[in-house]
């Protein structure tokens, strides 16, 4: 007898699932399927990689019903049932698991490393689009019911619309009235290149729900949402742009044609010219050209700066499909037009071993600096340079000249492509006391940025080998203090004599450890009010004097939305957010409950408080808090609820925050 393989693959994917939820009895059966695959055009969905994602899996269950339904089984049979539908339709579905495992299948489990597995997957095959299928709960609410989809955040274009259509239908198929679209920053989500959603598509903690979700027909009725929701996307189309110019090249004109072509459809599927959105670094460009219906040209009316630029577009057809937003980079390097060569000390002791920094400007034809990393070579008649080249930041370079053991001039020459530049420096007693250290921290880096003060007044910074400069002095005694953010500031007197370079080694000790050196921290007044600004001021002077970098959601202006402060934290990669809030009584710090390292932080925030009782502000607890800002983050969050008093504590109060945060990032660095 002969049996069709795709019957087999949809009656192997119903045993597994029966085999998932047997023993599961319930007083009524939910509808058959009226699925009828026969009558659908799945010419869309051919060849298309659709990566199928069931939430959860192995040790990690997700939500669990009162009659002990898991979420990750839910999911998965989901998943098995949308495999079986693209897989007869023509697509190419991929699942991230099969099984009630977990992906990354490693020992101990790690969620980050198992959410970072699934997205790894997507991208490794390419995939035009990601699905993550999840059920959600609210045990706080037993009744709520709805649907949601959440989109990735970042893409307002293709995963937004595949969002749309996958919650229309879903609400379609499983007659449920309620359900939104949200935008989401989920690591699946943000970690995955293709057009990714996110659809939580009933609760799990509802026992109404809980009761047809052990039924395979209701997981096959959930599948047939999404699977019509996919469907229906891709027949309206999806606008592609292609022959994008210039691309991954580097260019010596500094006004370039850049052009791209769009495939325009017909019908529905048509481009929609009003919707083209053109940027240039980042701006918007309205004032393109389409010299063809598919062809979009744009010359930059001003000349671009020597650097890397990048180039994005994006359209949406008449269906209201949007392209994904399609970006090229380039890069532009006029080349060198004129030098200009300043040492610092234009004569040094002849003793072998002096030195004077040699500072270099490198300019185009328009005297703006040329591109970074344009490489300066340098030689000499006399003396030596411990490194014969130095490459320009913003236009400049500097390099180091070490001086002979016999008196005599040294012509040092500096190129940079053709040009060339000349300059003098004699090897003789200086009429004039000089002055140079070399400054490193206690690993033996060189610390760039030091503040030079001399008697009080800032006269010169370090450069990027620590080395620092001062010329111009008195004979006899200075005072010279160095100073950093981040490093205990460190005062020096030094006698210096006329016709000799004094050198000096200088040691910086980082603030507490240099715990926060190289930290980015956001900082959250809470909601719309100001009055959390005063402790918020007090920790950031403390977390910036110790070297750290504070950003803030908004000081002046409150950002309204949740998804902008998150989007903000994103964009300045910071390490932790901290949102402030004061209310009337409580002391607490909230976290996401799937965030380790948020929980971590929000114990010991409390164990600090709890420490320092004297402050009266009560007790501390840390507490699960499921608000946006704290699931959405993709760095750790805490939310800290503060009482009126602590007003009027403001710099105790920051204190113990500060010496928590110190406490958790010092045990990370070690």
């Amino acid at each position: 007898m002969k049996y069709n393989i795709k019957h087999i693959l949809l009656v192997t994917v119903a045993f597994i699932i029966s085999a998932l939820l047997y023993g599961c009895v319930k007083p009524a059966l939910p509808p058959l399927s009226r699925l009828k695959l026969e009558q659908m055009d799945f010419s869309p969905l051919k060849d298309k990689v659709i990566v199928i994602d069931p939430g959860h899996g192995g040790t990690e269950h997700g939500a669990v019903g009162d009659n002990g339904l898991r979420e990750s089984e839910v999911n998965l049979g989901v998943a098995l049932y949308l495999w079986g539908l693209l897989q007869q339709a023509g697509a190419n579905p991929i699942l991230t698991r099969s099984a009630d495992t977990s992906v990354a299948n490693r020992t101990p489990f790690s969620l980050e490393e198992d959410l970072s597995a699934r997205s790894a997957l997507s991208n490794s095959h390419n995939a035009d689009l990601f699905i993550s299928i999840h059920h959600n709960s609210d045990i706080n609410n037993p009744s709520r019911n709805e649907i949601q989809v959440y989109y990735k955040m970042a893409d307002t274009g293709p995963s937004r619309d595949v969002a749309i259509s996958i919650l229309e239908s879903l609400q379609n198929k499983l007659r449920v009235a309620q359900g939104n679209i949200f935008r989401g920053n989920y690591r699946v989500l943000r970690n995955t290149r293709a057009p990714a959603v996110l659809g939580e598509s009933s609760f799990i903690s509802n026992k109404q729900n809980e009761g047809m979700l052990s039924y395979q027909r209701t997981l096959q009725h959930e599948a047939e949402g999404y699977f019509d929701g996919i469907l229906a996307y891709y027949h309206k189309g999806i606008p592609g742009i292609i022959d994008m110019y210039p691309r991954d090249v580097t260019l010596t004109t500094n006004r370039p044609e850049i052009k791209a072509r769009v495939l325009i459809g017909t019908g529905m599927q048509a481009l929609d010219l009003s919707s083209i959105i053109f940027k240039l670094d980042g701006e918007r460009i309205n004032s393109f050209s389409l010299k063809e219906p598919d062809a979009i040209s744009f010359i930059p009316p001003k000349p671009l700066q020597n650097d890397r630029h990048s180039f994005c577009i994006a359209v949406k057809n008449r269906a209201g499909n949007c392209s994904r937003e399609t970006c090229g980079g380039f890069s532009i390097a006029l080349p060198p037009a004129s030098i200009q060569t300043s040492p610092l000390f234009p004569v040094i002791p002849p003793d072998g071993a002096s030195t004077t920094a040699i500072d270099v400007t490198v300019l185009d034809y328009l005297k703006r600096p040329v591109m970074d990393g344009t490489t300066v070579s340098f030689s000499t008649t006399r003396g030596r340079f411990p490194e014969p080249s130095a490459q320009t930041v913003n236009g400049h370079a500097r390099i180091v000249l070490i001086s002979d053991e016999k008196p005599g001039t040294a012509s040092v020459t500096a190129e940079a492509g053709t040009i060339k530049a000349h300059i003098s420096i004699r090897f003789a007693i200086p009429d004039e006391p000089l002055f140079s250290a070399a400054i490193k921290d206690p690993s033996g880096n060189p610390v760039a940025g030091v503040s030079l003060f001399r008697n009080g007044k800032v006269v010169s910074f370090s450069d990027a080998r620590g080395l620092i400069y001062d010329r111009g002095l008195p004979s006899g005694p200075i005072n010279y203090t160095f100073s950093k953010k981040g490093y205990a500031p460190l005062t020096r007197s030094t006698i210096l004599a006329r016709g000799k370079l004094t050198n000096e080694n200088i040691l910086l000790k980082p603030i507490d450890g240099g715990v926060f050196l190289k930290r980015r921290i956001m900082l959250d007044p809470a909601g719309t009010s100001v009055k959390s600004l005063p402790v918020i001021m007090e920790l950031r002077e403390k977390i910036e004097r110790a070297g750290g970098a504070v950003f803030l959601t908004w000081e002046n202006v409150p950002l309204q939305s949740s998804r902008e402060r998150v989007a903000l934290a994103s964009k300045e990669m910071a390490d932790l957010y901290l949102t402030v809030e004061i209310t009337k009584k409580c002391l607490s710090a909230g976290y996401y409950f799937k965030s380790v390292k948020g929980k971590k932080i929000a114990e010991v925030i409390c164990e600090k408080f709890e420490h320092n009782r004297k402050t009266g502000l009560g007790r501390c607890r840390p507490e699960i808090f499921d608000h946006y800002i704290l699931i959405q983050t993709e760095m750790p969050a805490v939310w800290i609820k503060l009482p009126q008093s602590s007003l009027k504590k403001t710099s105790t109060v920051s204190s113990i925050i500060y010496e928590a945060l110190l406490d958790i990032l010092g045990k990370e660095n070690h």
